[in-house]
């Protein structure tokens, strides 16, 4: 039998570069460390090493697009949703106070998309998919490794304070790390329970789980949580026979556990989750997200309906006084969704709401239709959704959460799925007619 990985076409090495460039720090780090430090604060002009390194990437990822003969018009008509949401992140740079900066971010966002494009357009989606997530895991995680325990002015960094000690290997950040370390742990989980891991999965799953343990004094929480939920989702929807049932129990309750966390989070200013991060140790106000919240909403109700603009509200302390209050300088909400609210506004935050939607009603197609890559697409879009109650990763362009999110949550970019399904059962139908003629 044909082995599913040699389907995969050598084109998957263009979105495996853009993904571990999201799962690891600026190109500047690497080839200009003195740059880095300049880069890193110069808000404006941004970092010119990752500008040509991205750009040169969408160029192939077009050019492969257009090879393929993608049709863009099908598309637009599959996934309307996340194109209103591209077009109004686009226009909402006409209210921006920076809109360059903003058309550099759309831009590289923009990348994020053509890459998912490349990979739904393989011809095994599925097993491209499972391809380009072992070699992310392969490179970043041992390399996560050798940099924390032996080049620890590279692994390990400190927080404002300087008390805590945060292993952030590859990434810039403690949650940047765990990010990577919660996707290989759970897609190797993944691989496991479908009985498609290699012998070389085992010690890069280890290492994996002892980055996302983190260091004695730090490590994030919400990573931590997002993986043992996963893990869990992944036992149920491969071992369990009614998985129909729980793919529709999902996908009810989810839009409502969503809805009334907003509601709490935005006029309650208290969370569902406040019980479970206090009793691995956290503080009820999350580690002072809540009062940052509860100040990022007071500056977003200035523009509720259609926020300050796309990609262009975390400046740093240019465009407010959030620096001045909290001294550990945030460059995000540490909540996706009032993230976006306050960018985007309400239309952005309902287009998300009616995109998540949609991609659990995809998803749950798929399953009743004995897919298993649905059952994968559901599991990763429902972490997705709570791991933004407290962080954010939703329209951040070049991250992993917002690269992976899209990979799962498009629909049938191509009109492929169903048509490749049934050449496979014509195929097969063709192969037991001759059988039984023989």
């Amino acid at each position: 039998m044909k082995n599913r990985e040699e389907s995969v076409s050598a084109v998957m090495w263009v979105p495996l570069l853009w993904l571990l460039r999201c799962g690891s720090r600026s190109l500047a780090y690497w080839l200009d460390p003195e740059m880095a430090v300049v880069v890193e604060q110069d808000y404006l002009y941004g970092n010119p090493f990752d500008r040509y390194f991205f750009v040169v990437l969408e160029i192939i990822g077009v050019s492969v697009l257009l090879w393929r003969r993608f049709t863009l018009l099908t598309f637009i008509k599959n996934n309307k949703l996340i194109v209103l949401l591209y077009l109004f992140m686009a226009v909402s740079m006409l209210w921006s106070q920076f809109p360059e900066v903003a058309l550099r971010r759309w831009v590289r966002t923009m990348g994020d998309l053509i890459m998912v494009l490349v990979i739904l357009t393989e011809v095994d989606v599925e097993a491209s998919v499972q391809w380009m997530l072992r070699r992310f895991a392969y490179l970043l995680v041992p390399l996560s490794v050798i940099l924390v325990k032996y080049y620890r002015h590279l692994g390990v960094a400190y927080d404002y304070s300087g008390r805590f000690e945060m292993w952030i290997g590859v990434t810039t950040h403690k949650n940047s790390l765990a990010q990577v370390a919660a996707v290989a742990a759970l897609f190797f989980i993944w691989a496991f329970l479908r009985k498609k891991a290699t012998l070389f999965d085992i010690p890069v799953m280890v290492m994996a789980l002892w980055l996302l343990a983190g260091s004695r004094t730090s490590n994030s929480v919400t990573s931590i949580l997002a993986f043992l939920l996963g893990s869990v989702l992944m036992v149920a929807f491969i071992r369990m026979k009614n998985v129909k049932a729980l793919a529709t129990f999902i996908a009810l309750v989810l839009p409502l556990l969503f809805l009334t966390e907003v509601v709490l989070e935005v006029f309650l200013r208290s969370s569902i989750f406040f019980e479970v991060l206090e009793s691995s140790g956290r503080d009820e106000s999350l580690t002072g997200r809540t009062d940052l919240w509860v100040e990022v909403i007071r500056i977003g109700m200035n523009h509720p309906f259609v926020g300050a603009g796309y990609g262009t509200f975390w400046m740093g302390d240019l465009t407010h006084n959030l620096w001045d209050i909290f001294p550990w300088r945030p460059g995000q909400a540490h909540n996706g969704y009032i993230d976006l609210f306050v960018e985007t506004g309400f239309v952005g935050l309902l287009l998300i709401i009616a995109i998540v939607v949609r991609g659990i009603k995809s998803s749950w197609l798929m399953i009743a239709n004995g897919d298993e890559y649905g059952k994968l697409r559901l599991i990763w879009i429902v972490l997705i959704i709570m791991y933004n109650i407290s962080e954010s990763s939703f329209t951040k362009p070049t991250t992993i959460l917002w690269f992976l999110f899209l990979l799962f949550a498009i629909h049938d970019p191509q009109e492929q799925q169903g048509q490749r399904a049934g050449e496979e059962l014509a195929f097969e139908t063709d192969v037991g007619e001759k059988s039984e003629e023989g």
